[in-house]
């Protein structure tokens, strides 16, 4: 009875097109992704990049890379993502692990397309709530003094790389986009930088932006763009097309160097507050822009986010005074129309 009990739901689960053979979905999961991928041709060079470092860092050194993929379990994923620490013992942020996952679901969902699996073990609640909350990442936004500190000091300490501080804080440039720059996205006459590309360390080359808002033209003032023509004059090489090269000129200096030459001693030196990032520099040219009374419409914009709500969302408290600004305004008229 047992066997014709089987075998009929065998039968029926073929009928409904939901049979799994358990004998091709026996297969590590490391072997699947090495036959079948996780990127799609969608995806653009910098996203295959981060998804292909995800996997070789957080996924196949562990023993979760050497299961057979019809015996990996919601509870295995949260118990590797639980587990997942960085070099210095430190837990993984909410976006690490966010990613790690996503990598997972999207290898485990090719396997329910291709009928190895009949569901996705990484898209359950279980593994969701295990996947750590955000933590508030405090802004700093550097008044135009403060920035011009950095710059001055960085013409000390690192004065080949110094003008990338300025001109991320006016511009609102993120920092691979102002590491990739070339020479000929300047235009120096008519105040114009074209945004088209940003600096990959993993690849260590230039790939195209994540969104097709990314790429764009920026205006930039008079002062930053004197100051690049000061940087042109004393570091432009014939044979170097980057304007903030490595010291070969093979590619553009890495994010970590610049950090550990630049960043990290000049805020030392300075006695700034050492949590002060790259993307600081971004964040400050918001406030900038929005003491200088520019429409968040345009900064926006400026910065290649996808929409207003994108931008609002990340500078939520910095705009609040827009608003309490307006109802003031609103308050004005109200009393002169209606007294």
């Amino acid at each position: 009875k047992e066997a014709q009990k089987f075998l009929f739901n065998i039968n029926s689960e073929i009928e409904k097109g939901k049979y799994i053979d358990p004998h091709k979905s026996n297969i590590p999961l490391a072997e699947f992704k090495y036959h079948y991928g996780i990127t799609k041709r969608a995806h653009k060079e910098n996203s295959i990049s981060i998804l292909e470092n995800i996997w070789e860092t957080y996924i196949a050194p562990y023993p979760i890379a050497d299961k057979r993929i019809n015996s990996v379990s919601p509870y295995d994923i949260k118990s590797h993502i639980v587990n997942l620490r960085s070099k210095d013992n430190e837990e993984l942020s909410n976006s690490t692990i966010t990613k790690v996952v996503e990598v997972l679901r999207v290898l485990l969902n090719k396997a329910v397309e291709m009928q190895f699996l009949a569901n996705n073990p990484a898209k359950t609640s279980i593994v969701r709530d295990a996947i750590p909350p955000k933590n508030s990442t405090k802004h700093f936004y550097l008044e135009a003094e403060e920035v011009e500190k950095i710059y001055q000091k960085a013409l000390e300490i690192s004065p080949q790389y110094a003008v990338i501080f300025p001109l991320m804080a006016y511009t609102g440039f993120r920092i691979g986009e102002a590491r990739g720059l070339l020479w000929s996205d300047i235009d120096f006459k008519k105040g114009l930088i074209s945004i088209t590309k940003t600096y990959n360390d993993d690849l260590r080359e230039n790939t195209l932006p994540k969104t097709e808002e990314s790429i764009r033209e920026v205006s930039v003032d008079k002062f930053t763009l004197g100051l690049l023509k000061e940087h042109r004059q004393k570091y432009f090489q014939l044979d170097c097309p980057f304007v903030f090269a490595n010291r070969g000129c093979t590619g553009a200096i890495l994010r970590k160097n610049l950090s550990d030459r630049a960043l990290k001693p000049i805020l030392d030196e300075l006695g700034m507050d050492k949590r002060i990032s790259f993307h600081d520099f971004r964040h400050t040219s918001v406030a900038l822009a929005k003491k200088s009374g520019s429409e968040a419409f345009a900064i926006g914009k400026r910065l290649g986010h996808k929409n207003i709500q994108e931008m609002y969302g990340t500078y939520s408290t910095l705009f609040r005074e827009v608003d309490i600004d307006v109802v003031e305004k609103l308050e004005q008229y109200q009393k002169q129309k209606l007294g």
